[in-house]
């Protein structure tokens, strides 16, 4: 038997259509109708488990980033977020 060492694992990740990795962030753009970036309201959002409803305000504005906690890439000390661009 050999000796006692450490083991590197390289993981290259593939880019995705809907997602993109931005250091422990998850980004994502969600297209607002006309009437939920004016009136504001509930929409769903796709995040890596799953959809998740978020609240738009009134008045969102085209290129808003939406940050939502926790629903990012996982480190030893603290997980990522997840930021949802809203375009019209």
């Amino acid at each position: 038997m050999g000796e006692a060492g450490d083991l590197y694992i390289k993981v290259n990740i593939l880019k995705d259509k809907e997602f993109e990795i931005k250091g422990h962030d998850i980004v994502t753009t969600k297209k607002l109708t006309i009437f939920e970036a004016i009136l504001g309201g509930n929409i769903q959002i796709d995040t890596l488990h799953g959809k998740k409803d978020i609240k738009i305000k009134e008045g969102t504005q085209s290129n808003s980033i939406k940050t939502v906690s926790g629903l990012g890439i996982p480190s030893d000390t603290f997980t990522g977020d997840l930021k949802g661009i809203l375009s019209k």
